[in-house]
Order: structure tokens, then C-alpha cells, then sequence
């Protein structure tokens, strides 16, 4: 069981391209294996021992939060509203849960889009506690998914869309693990970054934190399966995929 870790899941975004599945829909409302994607990350965590969560609302908030509450009542749930998530990607999101992890813990911060097996998180809290990771898949790269840069040393280097498919040998499955160490460095860029670069992932604050001498390392998903789903045909094959999945 991790010990001081808080989860944080980005789920404030209706999922433009998802359209028109998320007309009346929250993305992370969407089913696979007959319940929510929200469903299967709660569970997960859950059953990883993590207890403390942090889901960033935006679009149908009060959906979300009712059926978050409801589904899970043992798990202490904390909601931040993202008032302007039609206007601002998930850098914003990020920098407005910045402040309120404790200091000294660990942050598990899992895209609200992206369904895993549940042994994708086990490996991740066996691996290296004192380091940050990025879970990843490796094999070939489209354009569409953030992909990952390796310096010589085996940390990451970049983590961006804009990586050439040719130079990269994995992408960003939509999890990650950052230590404390990481986590301050981060919340703090992504506090500065809030308002200048409101329209950008995330992952740009993780860039100017690499930048800032700190170090987070790709760990491979193996034959684990996940899927981050930005479009109906990542929705059809998680559905595929996943469709006697059970948590």
C-alpha cells in the first residue's frame, strides 16, 4: 500500500472530440465494461490503498460529484471546480489542485480519460518510491498522443505532442507519478504557468520542471492494457478491450 500518496484526477473537460457521446455526458461518465471510466479509476485506487482523492470538475460537475460521492462513500473524495474548463486545458486544472496536497506527499495523477488494469498502479508503487515516472507504452507512435524523448542517461528529456513519431519510442499512457520533490517543483510551475499558458496540457509545466534540473523516468506498461480515450475510435477499442472488465 503507498503510503502519502494523493491521486488527482483531471476530469473537468467535455471532451470536444468526443462528440456528440459527450453532448449530455461527462467523459469520464462515458461506460466501458458496463460502468464509468470514473468508476474503474476509483476502484483502482481503492484497491491500490489510496484514499485520498482530488477530482478536478468542470463540465456536468455535479453529475460527476453525485456519482462519485454515491459509488464510493469509504474513499475521501475532494472536488475543485474548474469554472473556466471550456476556456483552459489541463495545465489550469493542475495549477488549481497545486496548493492543496500537502507538502511531503506523493501525487498520483491520472487523466480522466484513460481506463488501465489495475496492475498497471501495483507496478507503479513497486517500483523506485523515491523517483517520478510516467507510464508508458512502448511500441510505434501516432500524432495525435503525447509522446516521450529519452536523454542519455534513461530519464525523460521532452514529453509533448509535437515529438516526432520517428524519434520517440513511446507515448504517455495518461498516468503518472510524481514525488514530492517533483510535485512541489511542479505545482509551483504550474501556478506561474496558470494564465500564460492556459490553453496548454499539463505536460508543458512536467517540461519546465525537467528543465529545472528535476528528473522523472518512463516506466513501460508492459503486457498490462490501457487505453486513453480522446476519440470514438479509442472508445471502441476500450470497449473492446475491456469489455468483461469487472472492478
Amino acid at each position: 500500500m503507498p503510503t502519502k500518496t494523493i491521486a488527482v484526477i483531471l476530469a473537468a473537460g467535455q471532451g470536444q472530440r468526443l462528440m456528440p457521446l459527450t453532448k449530455n455526458s461527462p467523459k469520464c461518465l462515458l461506460k466501458v465494461g458496463g460502468r464509468p471510466i470514473l468508476h474503474h479509476q476509483l476502484s483502482a485506487l481503492q484497491e491500490s490503498g489510496v484514499k485520498k482523492i482530488f477530482i478536478i470538475v468542470g463540465f456536468m460537475a455535479k453529475v460527476v460529484k453525485t456519482y462519485a460521492i454515491a459509488n464510493f462513500p469509504y474513499l475521501d473524495v475532494k472536488f475543485i471546480h474548474n469554472l473556466n474548463h471550456a476556456r483552459t486545458n489541463t495545465l489550469y486544472s493542475l495549477a488549481l489542485v497545486s496548493k492543496s496536497v500537502p507538502n511531503g506527499y506523493a501525487v498520483l495523477q491520472l487523466n480522466g480519460d484513460v481506463i488501465f488494469d489495475n496492475r498497471v498502479l501495483s507496478k507503479l508503487f513497486n517500483t523506485d518510491k523515491e523517483n517520478s515516472y510516467a507510464v508508458a507504452r512502448y511500441g510505434k507512435c501516432g500524432t495525435e498522443e503525447i509522446k516521450i524523448l529519452l536523454n542519455r542517461k534513461g530519464s525523460i528529456a521532452a514529453i509533448n505532442k509535437q515529438i516526432s513519431p520517428k524519434n520517440s519510442l513511446s507515448e504517455a499512457v495518461g498516468i503518472n507519478k510524481f514525488s514530492p520533490d517533483f510535485w512541489r517543483a511542479l505545482s509551483k510551475n504550474s501556478r506561474e504557468l496558470k494564465l500564460k499558458r492556459r490553453n496548454d496540457y499539463f505536460e508543458y509545466a512536467v517540461e519546465k520542471t525537467i528543465a529545472d534540473g528535476y528528473k522523472i523516468f518512463p516506466m513501460d506498461i508492459e503486457r498490462f492494457k490501457a487505453v486513453e480515450i480522446d476519440f470514438p475510435k479509442d472508445l471502441k477499442l476500450a470497449r473492446k478491450k475491456f469489455k468483461n472488465y469487472i472492478s
